[in-house]
């Protein structure tokens, strides 16, 4: 049978225990700093909330009357939305690519007040349209590129 710890390893242990879920919890608020909006949570279930005053750090770009905080989408993104969104896929497939795409692509602020807009029969700025989100996801999915999302003059000849 083994002996059991002294109380000086114990304390050892639990010395080392609290360094390691410190720095553990300074990984999480990272985490949940760089993605903002990212939902990261303590062990206990809590969510780490990051810092609201920090400036977004990617693009921006305004539509219906907003400023939507936003990320350029890779190339991978872009290819898988259009695979998942494609008339062949059932109807929920589409419905997560849609809303799985704006969540990793908006910040968690934008995302909210894309929901909210969407779903408030009173919204002050005016009906927030399904095509309107469409709009909005082409837009977000050519962020920085030359690409209209809208047919030029000359495709109508």
């Amino acid at each position: 049978m083994q002996a059991p710890d002294s109380t000086d390893d114990l304390a050892a242990k639990a010395e080392e225990l609290d360094r390691e879920e410190a720095r553990l919890k300074k990984e999480r608020a990272a985490l949940a700093k760089k993605r903002k909006s990212a939902v990261v949570l303590e062990e206990d279930g809590t969510v780490i909330q990051p810092d609201e005053d920090e400036e977004w750090p990617h693009d921006t770009l305004e539509f219906a009357d907003e400023t939507w905080e936003v990320r350029k989408p890779k190339t991978q993104a872009i290819v898988m939305f259009s695979i998942n969104s494609s008339k062949n896929a059932p109807q929920e497939v589409q419905t997560n690519a849609t809303f799985k795409l704006l969540r990793n692509h908006m910040s968690e602020a934008s995302y909210d007040r894309l929901t909210e807009r969407m779903m408030d029969p009173d919204d002050a700025k005016g009906e927030f349209t399904p095509q309107m989100m469409g709009d909005l996801m082409a837009k977000i999915a050519t962020i920085g590129t030359s690409r209209p999302i809208q047919p030029s003059r000359n495709s109508a000849k």
